[in-house]
């Protein structure tokens, strides 16, 4: 099943929260993420729900953060360390 969504006062379509099926908002930050005993600073995408403040991801975030992770590796150590 996938994720839910809901129409805002604006007329924007919004994950709805899986804590409180309420509204959420798309936030990033930047984090060390730590990868092949190596550390990597990433803009990290996450869900934040307006109402109970939790933090969740989708399995497409979830993806989109390993590739940010993956690619700061790359950069690093180049394409040939996989």
């Amino acid at each position: 099943m996938g994720p839910e969504y809901l129409i805002n006062n604006n007329k924007d379509l919004v994950m709805k929260s899986p804590f409180t099926g309420g509204a959420t908002k798309l936030k990033n930050e930047l984090r060390v993420i730590e990868y092949r005993n190596d550390k990597f600073e990433v803009i990290y995408h996450y869900y934040l729900c307006v109402d109970s403040v939790e933090q969740f991801t989708t399995t497409a975030i979830d993806t989109l953060n390993v590739n940010r992770v993956y690619n700061k590796y790359q950069e690093k150590y180049g394409s040939h360390n996989r």
